[in-house]
């Protein structure tokens, strides 16, 4: 790890030690004079800045030991809070030159000499907010709770957009929209967070995008936030008399989280009907059973795991049609190799014979293979299956083992 301090060695003069343990990297070998200079080993590199009549300029020191935490303690009160803007500059350069860990190590102590240095705090990506600085995930957890508590005009007004300023990557974007999205449907603002969420949908990779696209799909057909629940939710209550709280048939407001939640529900269950009606043919055809995974995988993004059922047997009936074929193909084989004693032919045909036979074992095998492959995920619930492509492709192992035997022998 890099680590930077401020020493004070005279009047007017300033070092900051940085500790050169980190990645070779962290430091440019090649500078200019007026940029950072690397160092090998575990050794501290230093920069100082010398304030002399009002010039200033940086150059390499030599080597020194390192500061202990009481000397860095006294340092931070002594060092006037004006050269916490050298110092940034300083972590700037740093940046610059793709030094990153030594530029944010470089700020986090200027942390400790000027707290509220607003360049310093946006560079760490904090967030001001009640009167304090936070880190991302501090402000995050923030937001959760003021959703949590209704103060949606001060999550609105205020801590989301400081949050989305301070969003510098995909996940955190996606993170402050969903909380952004979140809060606008609570507050009746449906048609906004519909955009919000078809934004994040074309932001999101897949499979997450998927369900922010049925969230935008749904605020944008329902602009007044109701939605016509068609059947009990969750239905397991309404058919076991479960106790807890669900939803009946009839309009509800996806200002409640259950009604969203079951209308999510119906919005998977239409993304993957079309593949639930095609599992007898997606059972026979390669492209049909990839196409009903992939189904499957948008509605489960949509809900988690609603195609569940639907999968395991989707994988059987597939990897039923794989072990029916390699079976078939194992009877064409069975009685290629009764010809091979009825038919008379010198050793060169003979030799050829045994290859074509061990070619053909391996596409009965491959097929078993792959059967497997596809049952594995479901083996518990795939009754007595995966036991009987094992027990095939053990008895492919077998015949391997004899035509291979007898190759060699020939």
């Amino acid at each position: 790890m890099v680590k930077a301090t401020l020493v004070s060695l005279s009047s007017g003069v300033f070092i900051c030690l940085f500790s050169a343990t980190a990645m070779a990297n962290d430091l440019p070998v090649n500078s200019t004079p007026n940029s950072l200079k690397s160092s090998s080993g575990d050794s501290l590199q230093t920069i100082v800045s010398y304030r002399n009549n009002g010039a200033s300029s940086p150059r390499s020191m030599p080597k020194i030991p390192s500061v202990s935490g009481a000397d860095r303690q006294r340092v931070k009160r002594s060092v006037p809070a004006g050269n916490a803007d050298e110092l940034f500059a300083l972590a700037l350069q740093a940046d610059a030159t793709g030094c990153k860990s030594l530029a944010y190590m470089i700020c986090l102590q200027i942390t400790a000499i000027e707290p509220s240095h607003p360049g310093v705090r946006r560079f760490l990506n904090h967030v001001r907010f009640d009167s304090r600085w936070m880190t991302f995930d501090e402000a995050v957890a923030k937001a959760e709770t003021l959703l949590e508590s209704g103060r949606l005009e001060l999550l609105l007004g205020r801590l989301l957009p400081e949050l989305m300023a301070q969003s510098d990557t995909t996940a955190r974007r996606l993170a402050v929209g969903n909380l952004t999205g979140r809060a606008q449907i609570q507050s009746g603002q449906f048609a906004a967070a519909g955009k919000i969420y078809a934004d994040m949908s074309a932001m999101a990779p897949a499979p997450a995008c998927h369900k922010y696209a049925a969230m935008a799909e749904l605020l944008t057909e329902n602009p007044d936030g109701m939605y016509l629940l068609a059947e009990p939710y969750p239905g397991a209550a309404a058919i076991l008399g479960q106790g807890g709280r669900h939803l009946v048939p009839g309009p509800v407001s996806l200002k409640d989280n259950l009604a969203m939640e079951a209308s999510l529900h119906d919005k998977a269950a239409e993304a993957m009907a079309e593949a639930i009606k095609a599992i007898t043919k997606a059972a026979r055809n390669p492209q049909v059973f990839v196409a009903a995974q992939k189904a499957f995988d948008k509605a489960d993004a949509i809900y988690p795991n609603i195609s569940r059922s639907y999968r395991i047997e989707l994988a059987a009936a597939r990897a039923a049609e794989l072990r029916g074929q390699a079976q078939l193909d194992l009877k064409a084989f069975n009685h290629a190799v009764e010809a091979l004693g009825q038919t008379a032919m010198d050793a060169g045909a003979y030799h050829g014979m045994l290859v074509g036979l061990l070619t053909a074992l391996e596409g009965i095998a491959a097929k078993l293979v792959q059967a497997s492959e596809i049952i594995k995920p479901h083996a518990k619930e795939a009754g007595d299956l995966p036991g009987q492509i094992a027990r095939d492709l053990s008895g492919l192992e077998n015949i391997r083992s004899t035509l291979k035997a007898e190759l060699h022998d020939k």
